[in-house]
């Protein structure tokens, strides 16, 4: 009897995380960017340890770290000092040019197609997870090249609630300006989402320098981003009883450089969140050691660039790294010099909350097709274009006529 009684317990808890399903993306490329695939695949670890199937975990990730030349222990990756490997077993379905924002949005909506045979298959009585890393701006979040608008993001959403694919969705997004993301997340779609920052302030990465070192080996960059190592370390640890809710104070306690976030359906984070994403536990890391260490070696994820540059060219000291460094330097004050005058335009207008995406999908394209993609710290001057768009649309053609002018010889970035 008490055989079956204990079976009858396991297929249960089976039967409960089989109808899980969840969706991970690493939304960057460069070895600089380390970080974003160090935490989608501690992400996957996590998700699969909590007994999701693994069909039913999709993972995008543009997969250029683990193998990277630059790379000191190849084939490998970390998300913390002295860490474990997350990269081994960690499956990736969409990699390189697939990794983009309507793949996501596809797989979100459950639309195969030939290129994309494994998408969400969810129906009403499914739990969903949602997991992104990568940078960010106002109202958007990047992909290695494109952008996902917080509109379009939103209509995925409601199809995804329309077309009854859920019963509760959570999402947890690793960016900056990401709170600006969720601002008009209904409260009555069973969906809660927590952000790594407000809609405008920066995220941070962490274990970074000195601190990235596993084995005594430097790996060179940033191993994870702040928010998302501490809600992953967290799960690992399996706190019995520990709800969303707790999770997320843990969070708020652990990340004091930007301000966390909550949006959308507030009323069931009182849910468990092993019924979500706990991870094998119990963990034999001391939890403060680890908060030192992270607090220790943060930079704010607009500079990780420049920093680890620094460092690589530190190291290396060739012909080759100063070139590199030179350019980030000089690309920087670029941005600096453009936006110097664009920012003029909304000098006297406050920090919009919100925006036309339509003038400001434009405006974007606009400056891209003149001066080149914007980088990870020029995104930080995407709040110009937001707040016009906002407030200003009647200084749209003079901010246009400024990126002409200073982008005359052609696309600089």
């Amino acid at each position: 009897m008490k055989f079956f009684t204990v079976l009858a317990i396991a297929l249960a808890v089976s039967s409960v995380q089989s109808t899980n399903w969840a969706v991970i993306v690493a939304g960057s490329n460069g070895y600089w960017n380390y970080r974003h695939q160090a935490d989608s695949c501690h992400a996957y670890q996590i998700l699969k340890n909590a007994g999701y199937n693994p069909a039913q975990i999709i993972h995008f990730a543009y997969n250029d770290i683990a193998n990277n030349s630059q790379n000191p222990i190849p084939g490998k990756i970390y998300n913390k000092p002295d860490g474990t490997d997350v990269y081994a077993g960690c499956v990736i379905d969409y990699s390189g040019a697939a990794v983009n924002s309507a793949n996501y949005l596809a797989v979100l909506k459950g639309q195969s197609s030939a290129s994309l045979p494994k998408v969400v298959n969810s129906t009403s009585a499914d739990k969903v997870f949602l997991n992104f890393t990568d940078h960010g701006a106002p109202g958007l979040i990047a992909f290695p090249n494109d952008y996902l608008y917080a509109p379009d993001l939103q209509t995925a959403l409601q199809y995804m609630k329309d077309n009854n694919r859920y019963s509760k969705l959570v999402y947890y997004l690793e960016a900056c300006e990401s709170g600006s993301m969720f601002t008009s997340l209904p409260t009555t779609w069973n969906i809660y989402a927590t952000t790594a920052a407000n809609p405008t302030e920066s995220s941070w990465g962490c274990y970074c320098g000195s601190q990235a070192t596993v084995g005594g080996i430097n790996i060179g960059s940033c191993l994870g981003d702040l928010y998302s190592v501490v809600w992953m370390e967290d799960s690992d640890k399996l706190t019995a009883g520990e709800t969303l809710q707790a999770q997320f104070q843990v969070i708020l306690n652990l990340v004091t450089q930007s301000h966390p976030q909550q949006y959308g359906d507030l009323t069931w984070t009182s849910q468990l969140v092993k019924d979500w994403i706990n991870g094998p536990g119990p963990i034999s890391a001391e939890d403060q050691k680890a908060h030192e260490l992270r607090t220790k070696s943060l930079v704010n994820s607009r500079d990780i660039k420049l920093h680890y540059l620094i460092n690589r060219h530190a190291n290396e000291m060739s012909e080759n790294t100063m070139n590199e460094l030179n350019e980030e330097i000089m690309m920087r004050k670029l941005f600096d010099d453009i936006f110097t005058g664009i920012q003029t335009l909304h000098a006297d207008v406050p920090l919009a909350n919100d925006t036309d995406f339509d003038c400001y999908k434009d405006i974007i394209s606009f400056f891209e097709a003149q001066c080149g993609r914007f980088t990870e710290y020029g995104m930080k001057y995407m709040r110009s274009f937001y707040d016009i768009c906002a407030n200003k649309k009647e200084v749209v053609v003079d901010a246009k006529k400024m990126v002409m002018e200073s982008c005359t010889a052609g696309k600089l970035f």
